[in-house]
């Protein structure tokens, strides 16, 4: 579930330059925080556009992904081998195959 939070223009607890997903109750789209050049405040930006419409917005929670692969795998498609390395299944890449 998305857990979107109003959104305050005072607040400097949003964290800026990452992609978060805001909405006006109509329409959802992917917006960064940013500053405003040339004023003292920060506003949404898509695509180097301001947008004035955004009364809310939640981070971006996507699945994690496999530290070797990088594929967004769930946890148990990845187990230990007999010295603890740790393997991914579908990739069967291993801590030791790279290095760590």
């Amino acid at each position: 579930m998305i857990e979107w939070k109003k959104y305050d223009p005072t607040s400097r607890e949003i964290e800026s330059h990452i992609n978060h997903l805001v909405t006006d109750g109509h329409r959802v789209l992917i917006a960064q925080l940013a500053s405003v050049v040339g004023a003292v405040k920060y506003s949404w930006m898509i695509n180097n556009s301001w947008i004035n419409w955004v009364t809310h917005y939640a981070q971006i929670n996507l699945p994690a992904k496999c530290i070797f692969c990088k594929k967004g795998l769930v946890g148990e498609e990845h187990e230990r081998d007999e010295e603890g390395n740790a393997i991914c299944r579908p990739c069967f890449l291993s801590e030791s195959d790279i290095g760590e």
